[in-house]
């Protein structure tokens, strides 16, 4: 019935950027253009106002032109539209006869015709039919009576003799559309621009072909039938991909913010020191902070497969503090320094994180031969992200150690 209609357009990239621009600029143009317009069916004006509609019409598709022209870097004129309306041909225009013919002589003499006829009988169908536009008579009415004249009462069906009518004035407008197109687009004289360019404009021709101009409201003095557009809905690989986009980068802020604040209250209860539980969280905050920093200078997009950094490099981060940390304050605990702690610490833990460090890395390092991007990129990033691990709590955190530790031990005394 018309009410719903569906728009395709193909996409030229999947970077989640573009996607998220493309699905922003689709938002805006509906906001802006998704009501405040009117249909003009050219049969129920007089010729008067027939002609002020094609010209406005004309305006503004030849306005979308000059959009398609920068986009093909192809410079249209302005005004190059005017009095193109006058080259749409009438319906007995000999080279629509022609068009026209040719496409329904096909179909009644096809073997798939929706009737079984003779030759004969379609022969003269389609005679009726051409001499009926000849004469500017051909209706849907006039279709159906030629059809029931010409078909056996056995063979006849009312329905699908209206569905034949219909299809053959299709047929007619379409012959009449290409007869404008051809010459029209001898007139615009834009030939040997793009193929692509080529196919839209004249896309954008056929509109000026049909009985039916849509037009902004306002746009003439008089009134069309106002478009009644209830809901305008965007789908597909661009809007599905910007919403998967969001859910994953709010999804990864809550999951990140989330495991730093377990890990720091985690390492308050151990050590009952709300300082060393900060202190305890800062090689995965440094890690994190140069992982995502390279991610995003590098362009390397977040994935599922990327999204799990975070988790696994506070996992492994908070292992390598939490040994450490226990070490230097387990040397206190029997008698040494600060200093003598953590240079007992560093040489005792740090070769086990060391050497874990570096197993951990040789095992990710097998995910750079995978011929999946995102594994390829989760590999090379997990393996940075345990490098950095590892260094953050093998120079960070002793600083911050023996800095701290020494500051509240002078305020002790």
């Amino acid at each position: 019935d018309y009410s719903e209609s569906l728009i395709f357009a193909k996409i030229p990239e999947s970077r989640t950027s573009f996607l998220r621009k493309i699905s922003q600029q689709l938002v805006n143009f509906v906001k802006k253009y998704g009501s405040g317009f009117e249909a003009y069916e050219l049969a129920n004006f007089k010729d008067e106002r027939v002609t002020q509609i094609r010209e406005k019409e004309s305006e503004l598709i030849e306005q979308e032109l000059r959009w398609l022209g920068k986009r093909y870097g192809v410079k249209i004129k302005k005004g190059i539209f005017a009095g193109i309306t006058d080259k749409i041909p009438a319906v007995n225009d000999p080279e629509v006869l022609k068009h026209f013919r040719e496409e329904i002589e096909k179909q009644v003499f096809s073997e798939d015709f929706d009737f079984q006829i003779t030759r004969k009988q379609a022969r003269k169908i389609l005679n009726e039919i051409i001499n009926s536009v000849k004469r500017g008579d051909l209706r849907k009415e006039k279709i159906t009576e030629i059809l029931k004249a010409n078909v056996s009462s056995n063979e006849w069906d009312e329905e699908i003799a209206r569905d034949v009518a219909s299809a053959f004035l299709y047929r007619l407008d379409e012959a009449r559309a290409a007869v404008f197109i051809e010459r029209a687009w001898e007139g615009l004289a834009l030939e040997g621009t793009d193929p692509d360019f080529q196919k839209k404009a004249k896309g954008l021709l056929w509109e000026l072909s049909d009985g039916l101009a849509v037009l902004p409201t306002g746009a003439l003095p008089f009134r069309g039938k106002k478009i009644d557009i209830r809901k305008i809905e965007q789908s597909g690989f661009p809007v599905a991909m910007t919403r998967l986009d969001h859910f994953l980068y709010v999804s990864q802020l809550q999951s990140l913010l989330i495991a730093l604040l377990l890990t720091f209250i985690l390492m308050v209860i151990l050590r009952k020191s709300i300082s060393i539980g900060a202190i305890a969280t800062t090689p995965i905050i440094f890690t994190l902070g140069v992982i995502y920093g390279f991610l995003g200078l590098s362009g390397i997009p977040l994935t599922y497969a990327t999204m799990l950094i975070a988790g696994v490099s506070i996992g492994v981060g908070i292992d390598y503090a939490i040994h450490f940390i226990h070490g230097v304050f387990h040397e206190m605990e029997e008698g040494y320094s600060l200093r003598e702690a953590i240079e007992i610490t560093y040489v005792e833990k740090g070769k086990a994180i060391l050497s874990n460090s570096i197993a951990v890395i040789l095992g990710f390092a097998v995910l750079l031969f995978s011929k999946l991007k995102p594994l390829h990129n989760f590999g090379g990033t997990m393996m940075g992200s345990m490098f950095l691990a590892a260094l953050a709590a093998l120079t960070f955190l002793p600083a911050l150690l023996l800095i701290l530790l020494d500051t509240n031990k002078n305020k002790r005394r």
